[in-house]
Formats: C-alpha cells, structure tokens, sequence
C-alpha cells in the first residue's frame, strides 16, 4: 500500500522525447512547479515595466482623460504614422533625460 495515495506524479511531457516528466505534482494540480502548477505572474502584471517602451496599453486601465484623448487620435494611416513617430521621438527624448541624470550622479528616484 502507498504511504500517500493522493500523492501523483506530473502529467507534463517531454518535447524532445515524448517522456512523462518525473517530478511529484504539486497537491491540487496536475503538474509539477516546473510545469505551471501554482499560477505565475497576476494578470496585467507590471513588476518588470521599467520605462515602458513596451508597456500594453488596456483601455479599462486607463482614466477617463487618458480614454478622451485616445479618442481623438486619428485613424488616417499617414495621421498614425506621424504620432507614431512623435511618440517615439518623446520616448527617446524621456531616456536621454534617464542617462543624461545617471550620468551627472543622480539616482533614478533623485532625477
């Protein structure tokens, strides 16, 4: 007789080799930690946006000023185009003001 019979081993396989891995699954999940048992990050998780050069934009996130101006962006394809390279313009302008402030000592909270 097992010592622990709810105890049962990973459903993952290999892609490589088409093997059951051979890990314990964690109690209540079908698979091992390695495999995704336990979660991952929250939803709509933000820990690792630093500057946000490639932060998702969520419209229900956004307050009503911020919804009010994206409604008035443009549609026009060449109208796009030209924000687009406005807001990159502005992006590149914000991390040379970053480097500019690290370079002269200052911390990133100081600048």
């Amino acid at each position: 007789m097992a010592r622990n019979p709810e105890k049962q081993r990973c459903k993952a396989h290999s892609k490589q080799r088409g093997e059951q891995c051979k890990n314990w699954a964690k109690p209540g999940w079908d698979v091992c930690r390695f495999h995704g048992a336990g979660g991952g990050a929250p939803p709509r998780n933000t820990n690792a946006v630093k500057t946000g050069e490639h932060q998702s934009i969520w419209m229900d996130a956004l307050s009503p000023e911020q919804q009010d101006a994206i409604a008035r962006f443009s549609m026009k394809p060449m109208e796009q185009i030209n924000q687009s390279i406005t807001l990159y313009a502005w992006r590149e302008w914000e991390i040379m003001l970053k480097i500019s402030a690290l370079e002269s000592g200052l911390t990133e909270k100081q600048g």
